[in-house]
């Protein structure tokens, strides 16, 4: 490790060489006033970074006396706030101009009629005995090896509806299909008219092939309706942060239990077993989502309203 300073420039740079080129480098630049490289008009930071990143970098990599073509790159990519990050998917058509459109509309809806009524969101997510991340250490040039089984076992589906003021209702069912879904929407409609009679209700969910046939599911009062989701639009679905909340905490309870998950009690089948502590872990997570937290996330939902209107990339 290798530690610089010119005037007010402090660089660490930690390089591994290959062939006389620069192939791995971590830098941090923090700069604050370059008046020898700059002039003296640069007084402030703020004149330094409105300056373009490849002159920086270029002063930095003069200061540093390294190969400048690539540390320009280096530099001005750090400075750019580039990381490494996990990949995320995307549907390609998730920016169609009718799927824009759609989220428009969606926007104006949520904006207008919204707020005046009692919004419930529906989904449901899966997962498996396996599901928890696991991290090791091993001998360089080794893998971190765990030994389970060979097959990661059925997974069990949990269907769930939440509203700003919490999870409303869940269940654990082993297929989804429409008629499932179906029967799930009315037990939340007779659930809602049982805690809030005559309240003006909207159920909304995505467009999963579950919930196809919505519309034949019988709810407990003509005061409640159902609503579809804009396509490609998972940010408007705020269920999907109670989803994501829940996996983790599931991801934990299995961690935390390695000898549970192999070890199966005497007069139970491995399947059986397994899904006696699948449903455990789902009671215990689900108990972990608080109302607090399904406020923020109905909020976080409007937040993305503005470019919704706008027709913005999302």
């Amino acid at each position: 490790m290798w530690l610089f300073q010119v005037d007010r420039v402090a660089a660490v740079i930690s390089p591994v060489m290959a062939e006389g080129f620069l192939t791995g480098c971590a830098v941090m630049v923090i700069v604050s006033q370059l008046p020898s490289v700059f002039g003296s008009g640069a007084k402030t930071s703020k004149d330094l970074f409105g300056t373009p990143l490849v002159i920086i970098a270029t002063a930095v990599s003069h200061f540093l006396q390294l190969d400048t073509k690539h540390n320009v790159k280096v530099v001005g990519n750090i400075t750019s706030g580039y990381s490494v990050k996990l990949v995320t998917q995307r549907p390609a058509d998730r920016n169609r101009d009718d799927v824009k459109h759609s989220r428009k509309l969606y926007a104006q809806w949520l904006q207008s009629d919204g707020p005046r009524m009692c919004r419930f969101y529906l989904d449901e997510t899966n997962y498996n005995i396996w599901c928890s991340r696991n991290f090791g250490r091993a001998a360089k040039g080794q893998p971190a090896v765990h030994t389970t089984t060979t097959t990661k076992g059925a997974n069990l589906n949990i269907m769930a509806c939440m509203s700003a003021n919490g999870v409303i209702h869940w269940t654990a069912v082993d297929r989804v299909h429409w008629a499932v879904f179906d029967d799930f929407l009315s037990d939340v409609s007779a659930c809602v008219e049982s805690e809030e009679p005559n309240t003006e209700a909207v159920f909304i969910f995505d467009g999963a092939p579950a919930h196809a046939r919505a519309e034949q599911a019988a709810l407990a009062n003509s005061m409640h309706s159902i609503k579809h989701l804009p396509a490609c639009s998972p940010f408007f679905n705020p269920i999907e942060e109670v989803f994501s909340k829940f996996k983790s905490h599931v991801k934990a309870y299995l961690s935390e239990r390695p000898d549970l998950v192999l070890a199966t009690p005497q007069g139970m089948t491995k399947k059986e077993h397994r899904r006696s502590l699948l449903l455990d872990a789902a009671r215990h997570s689900m108990q972990q989502i608080q109302c607090v937290d399904c406020a923020a996330f109905d909020r976080h939902n409007f937040s993305f309203v503005p470019a919704a209107l706008r027709e913005d990339d999302l």
